[in-house]
């Protein structure tokens, strides 16, 4: 029987759940329905899917509903507002939904104010009908039942990439190591336009060193417009021309290389944001800020990586930001690549499940 995947359009993942799930889990039968309102990827080679573009081709595409009707499983990819439809789904088919929820879309429910609760309490229905929870990391378990309280059994299924793009990352991770690459004194800070980066806490933190030879780049090319208005004008107003904003979007190859200039992460979300960005830094040997207090903070040590407190931003000098011993990056290395194997168990746990009769 298939199991079926309803992947929430989003640009940085579509590929890439796809394809991991093609190339590291050939033995399941597997279906892809990716929701794209906007018909954006109907013109990319995806394999065993389709694209649903409307709320009213959900109830009405005749080949989606045989599938959830007579599939094993449905995982449901990034549970943003699609919660709103699954709502009036029959039992018999939501007793066989996984949730895979993203971060954003669990964390936001933290505000209290009227629509939130609206909506939480929507979205606490869909969740005490399905199957199960997927988060992307053990961390999140309690997080996320701290939100929702919840007897459903929380699975660990990260979002990972496809061959292609690891093998991007591991290519230059060679060539950094066998370059003689110029050190550069790159900062990139945060991984998009939202709030919860609080970009303008770090540029309070680091203007103390302004004055020196450094260069802050943020990634900006999506989110709320009217902060990353506000986060360049600030930018701009304390760093001057060492600030630099990326606000258009990068294939995944020139991302990387993008990185790959930056000796520094820094990630100030309050709350597991921005992953992917961590993780291709620490693959690459690159030194990696995080705030302490978030769940990704534990995860990172927990794989054996070597991270750093964003409170030492506060008073670490221009020398001590920069600075990073090659044992550490050899350290995160082994980590991250660790870390490949434990996913594939993860999703076969989660493959493996038996569902309710």
């Amino acid at each position: 029987m298939k199991t079926i995947f309803i992947i929430t359009y989003a640009p940085a993942f579509n590929k890439s759940i796809i394809y991991y799930m093609e190339e590291n889990f050939p033995d399941i039968n597997k279906k892809y329905y990716v929701i794209d309102r906007h018909n954006r990827i109907n013109n990319i080679n995806l394999p065993n899917t389709e694209i649903i573009t409307s709320c009213f081709d959900f109830f009405i595409n005749k080949e989606l509903k045989k599938d959830l009707d007579n599939c094993q499983k449905i995982i449901v990819c990034g549970v943003f507002s699609i919660q709103y439809i699954l709502i009036f789904l029959s039992s018999k088919i939501l007793r066989k939904v996984y949730l895979q929820f993203w971060g954003g879309d669990f964390y936001s429910f933290r505000e209290t104010n009227f629509i939130n609760k609206i909506k939480k309490i929507i979205t606490g229905i869909v969740i005490n009908k399905s199957k199960g929870i997927i988060v992307l990391i053990e961390q999140e378990k309690e997080e996320f039942k701290k939100i929702f309280n919840t007897s459903n059994k929380i699975y660990v299924g990260p979002v990972m990439d496809d061959k292609e793009n690891t093998e991007i990352v591991q290519k230059k991770r060679k060539s950094l190591i066998e370059g003689n690459n110029k050190k550069s004194f790159r900062i990139v800070i945060g991984n998009s336009a939202t709030k919860e980066n609080d970009h303008l806490e770090i540029f309070q933190m680091l203007s103390k060193l302004a004055p020196n030879n450094l260069e802050i780049w943020c990634p900006l090319s999506y989110g709320d417009f009217q902060y990353r208005d506000k986060v360049i004008s600030e930018g701009q107003a304390i760093f001057g021309d060492k600030f630099h904003a990326l606000t258009n979007f990068m294939n995944y190859k020139e991302y990387v290389d993008f990185l790959g200039t930056c000796e520094v992460g820094i990630f100030a979300v309050n709350r597991q944001q921005g992953m992917g960005n961590i993780s291709i830094l620490l693959n690459l040997g690159k030194k990696v800020y995080i705030r302490k207090s978030t769940s990704m903070w534990e995860y990172y040590l927990e794989l054996g990586c070597v991270v750093n407190d964003i409170e030492n931003l506060k008073v670490c000098s221009y020398k001590e930001l920069f600075y990073w011993k090659k044992e550490d990056a050899i350290t995160n290395f082994h980590a991250m690549d660790a870390r490949i194997e434990k996913t594939i168990e993860n999703w076969r746990e989660i493959f493996n499940e038996k569902n309710y009769s």
